[in-house]
């Protein structure tokens, strides 16, 4: 029995494949891929400042 697949459905297959890849990976490791301003990009100003803000007190 031959399956045909569409464009559509292929590229559905992929989004979840690299989905089930990406998830069973360790955060830090996936992150390491990206540029640190990538990483930010979504991030308010005011989250960032928050966050470094946090950081700060947890290392004095």
């Amino acid at each position: 029995m031959k399956t045909e697949l569409m464009p559509e459905q292929i590229t559905e297959m992929g989004k979840k494949w690299f989905d089930m890849v990406v998830s069973a990976l360790p955060v830090e490791e996936v992150m390491s891929k990206y540029r640190p301003e990538d990483r930010l990009k979504g991030l308010s100003l005011e989250e960032i400042e928050l966050y470094l803000k946090k950081m700060r007190e947890k290392m004095q």
